[in-house]
């Protein structure tokens, strides 16, 4: 749904776009005007962030140079208003002042010391030196030079919070650092001498926004020069390991305990070359397993989820279960649980597992084929990895929210799929087409690709020779005894795993389970007609 807004807004199809605020703050789109209706959530008024967010919806490069921001306010009232009705005037005089004091926050600079101008590298950077000072107390700056040359986040065993966040300040920066060496050493093809490095770092630091954002940008340098000549000869000087931490894409304490369990993990996810043969339990169990295996990395665990009263929780792998086997899960969110249960896969499996798994198969990818140039899409040098098909989909399965491979890349390559029932039963067509191969290469991409370019255009013509039943069996929702007429003109919704019958004006009438070969494409060519008498619905092709 996010895509099809994206693409139905850009191609000017769609012209006006109603959304709660929420939506309005995450979304990337072309907008040239925002109307925001008030200025007040519930109780509360909107905060200056808050106001910045919503404003800065308008406008986007490419599409226009500018935006527009319309904020509705209650027209100035008069003063004789005030005698009248003294809470009305307040009140709108309250709201005009909230929104002069909003533009005026909008308008004002940043409050920086450096006039507005603000480096991530430079904040970092400033932060670990104050924390070293805060830890030393009293220490210098060539102590300050001296702790930065020995000090090895993996292998230092701080001894209280305050060492602890200074090192963590310092892995962030290896992080930077150790991802500079090692691309200015692939560029060259060869490792570098110290005093050939020291200069790229410097050439480097002068491209950086921290070089002219920063007034202390000498001092600043010094130090990412200092530390970078101490990872490459002291911190990490075999090349192998920073490679290795490099491919992680985590800072080194994070993607050292990454290659730790990566022979576990890897072991783990070979044994899928048979999980189209297993059953869907066991299916589940596969990658449930490989969730817990990278969750065991802290940046990449996963907790359960805590309930609104913070009383209750929900494990992670009920709500897995939910998300990739549907109605088929033993247990259901509630309608007030949905949202948070949605929000939960979002933040947890699609971001941080997927996230974790990139560097699982970055780590693969370096180990097959080393110094060479791989790009992870060239499907054909994939089996060299040595990992199953099945972990080549996981992601997909993951941000689709099912265990068939063909189905998630239904969902995601061909339009006119749009649920998951329908992607799953359309998969069938496919795996009875390959019914001869092993397992594993039934999950070929290639293979998979090709059978859809090749008789999708004809399922879609013929929607797989199938077409609405003339009469669909449907349970009533309302009480027809009284009603004069039996027939009812209709239009299908898909709620969850079932279809509910409304009429024209939104009224549900029936329901019934979606059917085998239901098509969300029917709604586009059939008129739908519910008989209450005979408790069917009938369809008739109007396309």
């Amino acid at each position: 749904m996010a895509r099809f807004l994206i693409e139905v807004i850009e191609e000017k199809i769609i012209h006006l776009v109603m959304a709660t605020s929420t939506l309005s703050e995450g979304v990337n789109l072309p907008f040239e005007t925002v109307l925001i209706p008030s200025l007040q959530r519930w109780e509360n008024n909107i905060s200056p962030s808050e106001f910045k967010n919503l404003v800065g919806r308008a406008g986007r490069p490419g599409f226009g140079t500018e935006g527009r921001s319309l904020v509705l306010v209650p027209e100035q009232p008069e003063r004789n208003q005030r005698s009248q009705d003294r809470r009305i005037y307040d009140k709108k005089i309250e709201i005009r002042n909230l929104y002069n004091y909003l533009v005026r926050r909008l308008q004002e600079p940043p409050i920086d010391t450096n006039n507005g101008a603000i480096s991530p590298l430079a904040t970092l950077i400033d932060h670990l030196r104050d924390q070293w000072r805060e830890l030393v107390q009293n220490g210098t700056d060539a102590e300050f030079l001296m702790w930065l040359e020995q000090t090895a986040p993996i292998t230092a065993q701080p001894r209280n919070q305050l060492e602890e966040n200074a090192i963590e300040s310092l892995d962030s920066l290896d992080n930077v650092l150790i991802a500079a060496i090692v691309e200015v050493e692939q560029m060259s093809a060869r490792e570098m001498e110290l005093n050939e490095l020291e200069a790229e770092l410097r050439r480097l630091w002068q491209q950086t926004y921290a070089y002219y954002a920063s007034q202390n940008q000498a001092q600043l340098q010094e130090i990412f020069v200092h530390r970078g000549r101490g990872l490459k000869s002291t911190i990490y000087p075999n090349y192998g390991q920073r490679k290795r931490l490099y491919k992680t894409s985590l800072p080194p304490r994070s993607g050292n305990q990454l290659l730790t369990l990566y022979r576990r993990i890897r072991d783990h996810l070979e044994t899928g070359n048979n999980y189209l043969s297993r059953q869907e339990d066991e299916q589940f169990i596969y990658v449930r397993d490989a969730i817990q295996l990278i969750g065991e990395v802290n940046t990449f665990s996963i907790g359960n989820l805590r309930g609104r009263g913070r009383r209750t929780e929900t494990s992670w792998e009920v709500i897995l279960r939910w998300w990739l086997c549907h109605q088929r899960a033993s247990r259901q969110p509630s309608e007030t649980q949905i949202s948070d249960w949605h929000n939960f896969v979002s933040k947890n499996f699609s971001y941080r597992f997927n996230w974790g798994l990139g560097s699982i198969l970055a780590l693969a990818i370096d180990e097959a084929f080393g110094e060479m140039t791989f790009e992870p899409s060239s499907l054909e040098n994939w089996p060299r990895i040595g990992l199953p098909w099945i972990v080549f989909w996981m992601k997909e399965l993951i941000v689709w929210g099912t265990l068939d491979p063909v189905a998630a890349y239904l969902l995601a390559r061909i339009d006119p799929v749009t649920t998951r029932t329908q992607a799953e039963y359309l998969s069938q067509v496919y795996y009875q087409s390959v019914s001869n191969l092993e397992p594993n290469d039934r999950l070929n991409p290639i293979t998979i690709t090709s059978w859809a370019q090749q008789s999708f255009a004809s399922i879609e013509q013929h929607q797989v020779g199938l077409r609405p039943s003339r009469q669909i069996p449907v349970s009533l929702l309302r009480d027809f005894s009284r009603a004069s007429k039996h027939k009812w003109r209709v239009i299908p919704v898909e709620v969850g795993e079932e279809i509910h019958w409304l009429d024209p004006a939104g009224f549900p009438l029936a329901s019934c389970q979606i059917p085998e070969t239901w098509q969300a494409e029917y709604l586009h060519k059939y008129d739908f007609e519910l008989n209450s008498s005979q408790q069917v619905v009938t369809s008739e092709r109007y396309l």
